[in-house]
């Protein structure tokens, strides 16, 4: 059984479920692969592992430090073609005046990004969503029937959430004969990113955050210029725009492990620090996609016997993509990289290796919260983050102070989002009670679910010819 110090009393509360329990260390080796399985592809994404780790916790028999990988991507060159991609666009039309003129000039810029082997759709939402152009090559013709529709946008009524037209988005690209790399990009005021637009520091140019459709590998990059005071320039926008459509490696997955023959180990989990705190795996893990020189940091927690904790260790990496060009799995060469050895106190007296503990502290109280936030517990996470905040609170070192304020930001969402499900159970609950249930108030009733049943089928009818352009007959 695992005895966790008190560094980190919050981690019992984190469902069993999800604790990766083991009752002893388990060795994981990388073998040798047969050359015929595999392709070495010339653009390797590259896997090293920084010197400096940190303690996190000892427990009787075992103790536990954490270490920064860091996935850094090729540079694309002038001679690397792009692979042909499929680009859904949500355009919020909810706005008027200068907002709808930066949508405008948005869109033409991206209809001078893409190339004739490119693909686009056009989504567009206010009250309803609806979508107004299906997936189509831009070629000159399709070039022409976009800028015609984006010419004739027109402000219309009040803004909704943007959840309708997403999934419209989605089924464009889930309803594809021809599977390439597609993504989502939505443009709008930024009201749905309030927070984002309160952490930018550039207010001239849009708030640019990207995510990933649940149980899906689609992108969904969200701009908001809700922060502009002014449109922005080509120039500025269009380095955005071909960040998010330059990618060079699709897919990156990383399968963690060690060398025949080092000391016991186990991965206990993996981290995502840099696209925000997530909880990504252990053995094995999903980078996604990266575009050129961009470089991922990841936090990986080691837990080894105390018998051994002097021993080296070398990790082994495999990283495998998708082609670009022909969806298929190609593996690049294997990493071994020496795993440096942690200082034997857990609270250390060297600066770096104290904000690589209070960064490790931070990113899996974060991540951890938001994994309970997804199952709806919402008392566990903001007990996780209140614990998290006063353990940084304890060490009193000034690193501590951005990750606190992290933990707060983290705080304030989940209050907001608390307030927010209390007030939507109060409204139903009241609604509920309006009046007895008399034959008259049960007709009432029955008129509104009428209403809202056909409100409902006029939001989701097909009345865009959704997804004819790809029919099977």
């Amino acid at each position: 059984m695992n005895h966790w110090p008190p560094l980190f009393p919050f981690l019992s509360l984190i469902p069993s479920g999800k604790r990766r329990r083991r009752r002893g260390i388990q060795r994981v080796f990388c073998y040798p692969r047969n050359g015929k399985e595999i392709e070495v592809h010339q653009r390797n994404v590259e896997v090293r592992l920084l010197q400096e780790a940190a303690m996190v916790a000892v427990g009787r028999s075992y103790e536990s430090y954490v270490v920064v990988m860091k996935v850094h991507a090729p540079t694309a060159t002038r001679r690397v073609k792009r692979a042909p991609i499929d680009l859904v666009t949500v355009l919020d039309v909810s706005g008027g005046g200068v907002r709808l003129q930066m949508m405008k000039r948005a869109m033409r810029l991206i209809f001078s990004l893409l190339n004739e082997m490119d693909r686009l759709s056009i989504v567009v939402y206010s009250s309803s969503s609806k979508r107004l152009l299906p997936l189509k090559l831009m070629s000159s013709d399709g070039r022409r029937s976009a800028r015609r529709i984006v010419d004739a946008l027109r402000s219309n009524g009040q803004g909704m959430s943007v959840n309708d037209a997403l999934k419209k988005a989605a089924k464009v690209l889930e309803d594809r004969r021809e599977k390439r790399r597609g993504s989502i990009v939505i443009i709008s005021d930024g009201q749905d990113n309030d927070q984002s637009q309160r952490n930018s520091t550039n207010h001239n140019l849009p708030v640019v955050t990207t995510t990933r459709l649940p149980q899906s590998d689609i992108r969904v990059h969200s701009i908001g210029f809700g922060t502009c005071g002014h449109a922005p320039n080509d120039d500025s926008f269009c380095k955005i725009l071909n960040g998010l459509l330059g990618v060079v490696v699709q897919d990156v997955r990383l399968q963690l492990g060690f060398v025949s023959g080092s000391a016991p180990a186990e991965i206990s989990s993996v981290y995502s620090s840099t696209t925000g705190p997530a909880f990504v795996g252990s053995n094995s893990v999903r980078v996604g996609d990266l575009h050129s020189s961009e470089e991922r940091e990841f936090l990986v927690e080691l837990k080894v016997p105390l018998s051994s904790s002097g021993s080296h260790r070398v990790m082994c990496v495999r990283c495998s993509h998708r082609d670009l060009f022909t969806q298929e799995i190609v593996y690049s060469r294997d990493y071994r990289l020496l795993i440096p050895r942690p200082p034997q106190s857990v609270r250390p007296s060297c600066h770096s290796i104290e904000r690589l503990r209070n960064l490790h502290i931070s990113t899996r109280a974060v991540a951890e919260s938001r994994r309970l936030m997804d199952r709806n517990h919402l008392s566990g996470a903001r007990h996780l983050l209140t614990s998290a905040r006063a353990l940084l609170m304890q060490t009193c070192s000034g690193s501590a102070e951005e990750f606190i304020r992290r933990l707060e930001i983290e705080l304030g969402e989940l209050n907001w989002r608390s307030r927010r499900e209390r007030a939507s159970n109060n409204n139903s609950e009241a609604e509920d009670k309006t009046e007895a249930l008399t034959p008259t108030s049960a007709w009432r009733a029955a008129e509104r679910l009428a209403k809202v049943a056909i409100m409902r089928k006029h939001m989701n009818r097909v009345r865009d010819l959704h997804g004819f352009d790809n029919a099977r007959f």
